[in-house]
């Protein structure tokens, strides 16, 4: 917070120091640096309404549905893995894929990537779910390591039959979050930064209707409908 209040009055000093130059074209470098602040700020904007509008499962609340659903079976022989933000916080495209479209393998592990504010180190560990056929993984690493992640999941024991993933769509009439829907359209999915098999990879869609007022993700809750049984 110091470092950053420095650098702000450094930068204030010098734009201060410039202002004469304004009538003589120096306003352009304001112009220019517009663009990129727009594209964080309105990128910030979408992203913090989009997480707001998506019903994650609190990782207790999912295990209940979970154990029922397993032991009701049938199961899908061999080993599944679910990209998750955290393992303690189920994303909404897990409970779609194993509790409405019935998706669930005899092995599930919910992975989890995290970055560290350390540039390099990786460590990796299981959390206990306590649940038959359900485990959780933890995988953190520096923001600078290159991470290859099917190497670790290998010395971890996990070979991994298919691996899912969320996929977000995005409809809006609101003009800033039809601009964050074109961005995050146009950056590529997280998986293409892993190493990953694509031959096991496969995308799970959830569209989203954003509008100014909290709306409901279509596909994943309807009115008072839970996402899964309680």
């Amino acid at each position: 917070m110091i470092i950053a209040s420095i650098i702000t009055l450094i930068n204030m000093a010098f734009l201060l120091s410039h202002i004469h130059k304004f009538p003589q074209g120096g306003y352009w470098s304001l112009v220019i640096a517009a663009f990129p602040l727009a594209i964080i700020l309105i990128y910030d904007y979408g992203k913090k309404k989009l997480f707001k509008d998506s019903r994650f499962v609190p990782l207790s609340r999912f295990i209940k549905t979970f154990r029922k659903k397993y032991q009701e079976g049938p199961n899908i022989n061999g080993t599944a893995l679910f990209f998750s933000r955290d393992v303690t916080i189920i994303s909404p495209y897990i409970v779609r894929t194993m509790f409405t479209n019935n998706i669930i393998y005899e092995d599930n592990v919910i992975v989890s990537i995290e970055s560290t504010s350390d540039p390099f180190g990786i460590s990796c560990r299981f959390s206990e779910s306590e649940t038959k056929g359900l485990r959780l993984f933890t995988l953190r690493a520096g923001y600078m390591e290159v991470v290859d992640v099917d190497v670790v999941f290998k010395n971890e024991g996990i070979v991994g039959n298919a691996i899912f993933y969320g996929l977000v769509e995005i409809s809006s009439s609101n003009i800033f979050i039809k601009m964050f829907a074109l961005i995050k359209k146009l950056a590529p999915a997280f998986v293409q930064f892993h190493k990953l098999p694509a031959m096991k990879l496969h995308g799970v869609m959830t569209r989203y209707e954003l509008h100014t007022d909290s709306q409901i993700p279509l596909g994943e809750n309807h009115g008072n409908q839970e996402p899964f049984e309680p």
